[in-house]
């Protein structure tokens, strides 16, 4: 699959999810255009991404910025420090100013700034 795909399919993962509030669609895309190095992202249909598809979706991510040379080497800490990056992407939003919201495996914590 390639980035373009799988970067509108983890955000709108988020959307679905809570993670991504509509409002923060674009900044959470261009982060992600952003770690991935690229300019753009291209216009094509919206895609959707169910639940049991992150892993497949992250394992994409991390495979093409191992092949961009954007992940240093190909090995299991790097590989789990850029997926923290990755959803890290998902976590914070300029729409939330006041107050810190992470959604982690449907728990939900809420501090107010």
């Amino acid at each position: 699959m390639d980035i373009q795909v799988l970067i509108r399919k983890l955000v709108s993962y988020g959307v679905q999810t809570g993670l991504v509030p509509e409002e923060d669609v674009i900044y959470t895309t261009n982060r992600l255009l952003e770690l991935f190095e690229l300019d753009e992202l291209e216009e094509r249909d919206n895609v959707t991404m169910r639940e049991d598809e992150l892993e497949e979706v992250l394992k994409g991510m991390l495979d093409y910025a191992y092949e961009k040379g954007i992940l240093k080497e190909n090995s299991v800490v790097y590989r789990d420090l850029f997926d923290t990056k990755i959803i890290s992407m998902l976590m914070i939003f300029v729409s939330n100013r006041s107050r810190y919201v992470i959604v982690l495996s449907g728990i939900s914590i809420c501090s107010a700034a």
